[in-house]
């Protein structure tokens, strides 16, 4: 970002493959809401031709940024436009946070006053996560990117506290009666689902006990 020349700026993740018009949209959906504005374009998250448990987890869940950006009030930076102006008005993201980077600095330009907008014709694609271990890793990084967002008052507080998007019962029939998957995967989904919130929760216990926590 400090050494990036251009009026725009624009993110996405080293996993990420951008469709060929994707600069071209996300320039035009910036243009369009002027300039205190933040536009996050769609992520897809591809299935494989024969996926995995995890694979077959990851593709359902996705990155789902159109609730993140109208209801929840964050972009990832997986596909992110914004103004250079904008972006040194709000300042630069929290090196100190493990994970959450992107709800954080989102939350900033939202105080700063910039819109938040979707563009679901600027895509970007990736690839989910394919084995248990990478994934129990992932779940254990976001315990603790979320314990630090609440340190710094976004998690909880009042005004950044949307209903949830399923309790665990609905997310748990969700899953059970999702009707692109078989009854074999939705017990693979689910058993997925069960570990890596087991592995979120042992997480966040470890760190409040004193742990320490890690990026990898």
């Amino acid at each position: 970002i400090r050494v990036a020349s251009g009026a725009i700026i624009a993110f996405t993740d080293a996993d990420c493959i951008p469709d060929s018009d994707w600069i071209a949209t996300g320039v035009s959906a910036l243009d369009e809401c002027g300039g205190a504005c933040v536009v996050g374009g769609d992520v897809i998250v591809q299935m494989p031709t024969a996926p995995t448990a995890v694979e077959l987890y990851q593709s359902i869940t996705g990155f789902e940024q159109q609730d993140n950006i109208e209801r929840l009030g964050f972009s990832v930076t997986a596909n992110l436009f914004v103004h250079r102006s904008q972006f040194a008005r709000v300042g630069d993201f929290d090196e100190s946070l493990l994970s959450g980077g992107d709800l954080d600095w989102s939350k900033k330009a939202t105080v700063a006053g910039c819109q938040l907008r979707y563009a679901p014709a600027a895509i970007v694609r990736t690839q989910p996560r394919k084995t248990l271990p990478v994934a129990i890793r992932q779940a254990r990084r976001v315990a603790g990117g979320r314990l630090g967002l609440k340190g710094k008052g976004w998690v909880g507080a009042a005004q950044f506290r949307p209903a949830p998007k399923r309790t665990a019962l609905q997310a748990l029939l969700w899953i059970i009666r999702h009707p692109e998957l078989s009854v074999i995967d939705r017990m693979r989904v689910l058993f997925v689902a069960v570990v890596l919130k087991l592995a979120h929760v042992a997480e966040t216990l470890r760190l409040r006990l004193g742990g320490r926590a890690e990026r990898r």
